[in-house]
C-alpha cells in the first residue's frame, strides 16, 4: 500500500478541503498521515479519523500581528521537518502534500523528495495577495517582495501545484458545465468583456484586480450588469461578506464552510442546469 503524507498548519478536523482529500484518499486505497495543529490540548498528539491518522503539535492558532504568525509559521516548520524525518523512514511515502499558508512549508520535504517523493503543493491562498489585503502592507514592501521570491521558490521546488480554482473547476466540469479560468483579476474582466459567459466565480484576493473590484466594475457595465457574480473567499466576517454583496455579488460563500453541493446549489439558483 502506497502511503501519502499531508502537511497543513491548521487544525485537521476543522479544514473541510484538506480532510476530504485526505479521506478520499484512504477511500481508494492509500495510508494516509497528517501533520497539523492541535485543535485542543486536551486531545491526544496522535489519533486516527476516519482512517487518516493524524499527528498534532500544540502551537495555537491566534490572529495577531506579523511576529505572531513569524513564529508559529516557524515552530510549526521546524516541528513538521524533524517529524516528516522521522516517519519517512518508516514509511516511504509516495507523496508529500503540503498546503499554504505558508508557502515555505513545501521545503519540509526536502529529504523526502531526495528519496524519491513527489511533491504537491496545494495553495489555498496567494500569500502576497493575503498579507497585502490583511495587513494593508505595500506591494512595492520589502516583505512582499520577499513573499513573491518565497512563492517562486515553492513552485520550483514541487512538482505539482493546485490552485484553489482547481477544484470547483473540476466540479462543475463534472456536472457537466463549461469552464474557463483565469490567472488573476485582470485576466478575468478581460475574459468577461470578450466572451460570452454565464456566471463569474472570483476570489476576493487576486494580484492586479481583487474580486471586489472586479464585481464592481461587472455591475458597473451595462452590457454585463446582468452577469451572475459569486465570491468564495477565506474571508468570512460579516463585514467582509457585506462588503462583497455591496460591490454586486449576488453570492458569497466563505472556502472550506461549504460542501461541494452548496457550491452547486449556488450555481444552479443562479443559472440552472447545464447545457446538453
Amino acid at each position: 500500500m502506497k502511503s501519502v503524507c499531508m502537511l497543513v498548519q491548521n487544525h485537521y478536523d476543522m479544514d473541510i478541503r484538506v480532510r476530504r482529500k485526505a479521506e478520499a484518499l484512504v477511500a481508494a486505497g492509500y495510508s494516509v498521515d497528517v501533520l497539523a495543529l492541535a485543535s485542543s490540548p486536551s486531545k491526544p498528539r496522535s489519533y486516527a479519523l476516519s482512517g487518516v491518522n493524524v499527528f498534532t503539535v500544540s502551537l495555537g492558532k491566534k490572529r495577531g500581528s506579523l511576529v505572531r504568525y513569524a513564529y508559529e509559521y516557524l515552530a510549526f516548520l521546524l516541528w513538521s521537518f524533524w517529524k516528516l524525518l522521522f516517519l519517512m523512514e518508516k514509511k516511504h511515502y509516495a507523496i508529500i502534500d503540503v498546503n499554504n499558508l505558508p508557502d515555505f512549508l513545501v521545503f519540509t520535504g526536502a529529504y523526502a523528495k531526495l528519496r524519491g517523493a513527489k511533491i504537491v503543493f496545494d495553495m489555498h491562498e496567494i500569500t502576497p495577495e493575503f498579507y497585502i489585503s490583511k495587513y494593508e502592507i505595500k506591494e512595492g514592501s520589502w516583505l512582499i517582495r520577499l513573499l513573491k521570491v518565497i512563492e517562486r521558490a515553492s513552485f520550483k521546488f514541487a512538482d505539482h501545484v493546485l490552485a484553489i480554482n482547481e477544484p470547483i473547476q473540476k466540479l462543475l466540469e463534472s456536472r457537466g458545465y463549461a469552464v474557463d479560468v483565469a490567472v488573476d483579476g485582470m485576466d478575468g474582466w478581460n475574459a468577461v468583456r470578450t466572451g460570452h459567459y454565464d456566471l463569474v466565480i472570483t476570489d476576493v484576493d487576486m494580484p492586479r484586480m481583487d474580486g471586489i473590484e472586479l464585481a464592481s466594475l461587472i455591475k458597473k457595465d451595462p452590457e454585463l450588469k446582468s452577469l451572475p457574480v459569486m465570491i468564495v473567499s477565506y474571508k468570512d466576517r460579516e463585514e467582509d461578506r457585506l462588503r462583497g454583496l455591496e460591490a454586486g455579488a449576488d453570492y458569497y460563500l466563505t472556502k472550506g464552510s461549504f460542501h461541494d453541493e452548496t457550491l452547486l446549489q449556488a450555481v444552479l439558483d443562479l443559472i440552472g442546469e447545464p447545457e446538453t
